[in-house]
C-alpha cells in the first residue's frame, strides 16, 4: 500500500479514536454524577420532618419540608414509581455498573485503535523508506 493511502487510513482511525475518547469522557462524567447523587441520597437519612431545598431544575430551588422517606423515581416513558432511598441506590448502582462495563468496552476499542495506528505508522515509515531507496537507484 502506498504511504498516502496508509496515512489516510491512519487519519480515519485517529478520528474514530478521538470520538471514542469523547464518549469515554461523557461516561466518566455520568458515573461521577451518579456517585454524587448516591451520596446525596445518603444525606437524606434521618432528615425526616426537616426543611430542605428541593431542586426544580435549571438552578431553581424551592423550600420544602421532608415528610416522607419515599422518593418518586422516573423509570422511563413518563412512568414515575415510589421507591425508598435504598431502592433508588440499588437502581443507581445498576446504572453505574452498566456505565463501567461500557467504559471497559470503549477503553478496549481505543487500545485496539491505538495498536492499529502504531502498526499503520510503521507501515508508512517502511513504505517511505522503500520509496527513498527506489529513488536513489534512479
Amino acid at each position: 500500500m502506498d504511504p498516502q493511502a496508509l496515512f489516510m487510513q491512519a487519519s480515519q482511525i485517529e478520528q474514530q479514536s478521538q470520538q471514542a475518547q469523547q464518549h469515554l469522557q461523557m461516561i466518566e462524567e455520568q458515573i461521577k454524577e451518579l456517585d454524587d447523587f448516591k451520596s446525596h441520597l445518603d444525606s437524606l437519612k434521618g432528615k425526616k420532618d426537616q426543611e430542605l431545598l428541593a431542586g426544580l431544575g435549571k438552578g431553581v430551588f424551592v423550600k420544602t419540608d421532608l415528610t416522607s422517606d419515599q422518593l418518586y423515581v422516573n423509570v422511563g416513558s413518563g412512568v414515575v414509581v415510589q421507591k425508598t432511598p435504598d431502592q433508588a441506590k440499588t437502581t443507581i448502582d445498576s446504572q453505574i455498573k452498566q456505565l463501567q462495563e461500557a467504559r471497559l468496552h470503549i477503553t478496549a476499542q481505543i487500545e485496539t485503535m491505538n495498536q492499529q495506528l502504531m502498526s499503520l505508522f510503521q507501515e508508512v515509515q517502511k513504505a517511505q523508506e522503500k520509496e527513498e531507496k527506489q529513488e536513489k537507484k534512479k
